[in-house]
Protein backbone atom coordinates (compact mmCIF):
# COMPACT_ATOMS: atom_id res chain seq x y z
CA UNK A 1 0.00 0.00 0.00
CA UNK A 2 1.88 3.21 -0.96
CA UNK A 3 1.93 6.26 1.63
CA UNK A 4 0.52 9.24 0.71
CA UNK A 5 2.83 11.99 2.00
CA UNK A 6 0.61 14.76 3.33
CA UNK A 7 -1.05 12.04 5.62
CA UNK A 8 2.02 10.29 7.17
CA UNK A 9 2.53 12.90 9.56
CA UNK A 10 -0.73 12.84 10.75
CA UNK A 11 -0.18 9.21 11.68
CA UNK A 12 1.33 10.53 15.24
CA UNK A 13 -1.96 12.13 15.61
CA UNK A 14 -4.49 9.57 15.47
CA UNK A 15 -4.81 8.01 19.02
CA UNK A 16 -4.88 11.84 20.37
CA UNK A 17 -7.78 12.67 17.92
CA UNK A 18 -9.37 9.25 18.75
CA UNK A 19 -9.44 10.79 22.46
CA UNK A 20 -10.40 13.73 21.70
CA UNK A 21 -13.09 12.84 19.98
CA UNK A 22 -14.42 10.05 22.74
CA UNK A 23 -14.31 13.13 25.16
CA UNK A 24 -16.17 15.34 23.11
CA UNK A 25 -18.74 12.39 22.95
CA UNK A 26 -18.51 11.43 26.10
CA UNK A 27 -19.24 15.15 27.89
CA UNK A 28 -21.98 15.72 24.95
CA UNK A 29 -23.79 12.50 26.60
CA UNK A 30 -23.42 13.39 30.00
CA UNK A 31 -24.08 17.14 29.79
CA UNK A 32 -27.15 16.01 27.69
CA UNK A 33 -28.53 13.58 30.79
CA UNK A 34 -27.91 15.97 33.57
CA UNK A 35 -29.96 18.67 31.42
CA UNK A 36 -33.08 16.20 31.23
CA UNK A 37 -32.59 15.26 34.79
CA UNK A 38 -32.29 19.25 35.94
CA UNK A 39 -34.50 21.12 33.71
CA UNK A 40 -37.91 21.34 35.02
CA UNK A 41 -38.88 21.58 31.61
CA UNK A 42 -38.68 17.99 30.56
CA UNK A 43 -40.49 16.88 33.62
Amino acid sequence: MRDIPLLTPLTRLADAVLLLLRLVTASHLIYQSHDNIISAAHL
